[in-house]
């Protein structure tokens, strides 16, 4: 991840990074996706619960979430520990979920005078949320989702012990 700028930025330069960090959030969110649709498929044919590939792949993030703990507690019921790790991942993931939709599905715009990046979800005349996000702040979110993404290979990893 790159580095957060010091000083004072141009409306630019703020533009700029935040446009960083939202296409690095949208890359690792899509790798998430990947990796956890590969290994629902060979989860759903070890564990033998008739769901198919094309299921897998066409459902929704939430929807593979759900298989995975369902699926995982099919697999590894025998796995307390592993159970709990599986869990609190699957929160992580869908908080970034969560995440990943409201910036993809919201408007954009810069402060230069705070030095911050504003998120605005909903349209004029109806209701509107607005977040105002420093850099530092929407760095974390990758940093999160970057975690989220090693997290996942770490337990499709201890899967097969």
């Amino acid at each position: 991840m790159l580095p957060i700028p010091e000083g004072e930025l141009t409306a630019e330069d703020l533009e700029d990074f935040a446009s960083r960090c939202l296409g690095k959030l949208f890359f690792v969110f899509s790798r998430i996706e990947l990796n956890l649709t590969l290994n629902l498929v060979v989860m759903a044919v070890t564990a033998r619960m008739g769901t198919s590939e094309a299921a897998l792949s066409h459902c929704h993030f939430a929807k593979k979430l759900d298989f995975f703990l369902c699926f995982v507690d099919v697999l590894h019921q025998e796995r307390a520990d592993f159970l709990l790790e599986c869990h609190a991942w699957h929160a992580a993931a869908k908080s970034i979920s969560l995440k990943r939709n409201r910036f993809a599905h919201g408007r954009w715009a810069i402060l230069p005078y705070t030095q911050q990046v504003v998120h605005v979800s909903g349209y004029p005349g109806g209701h509107q949320d607005e977040v105002r996000y420093a850099l530092v702040d929407l760095h974390a979110i990758v940093l999160e989702a970057e975690k989220v993404d090693a997290q996942l290979t770490e337990l499709i990893n201890k899967q097969l012990y």
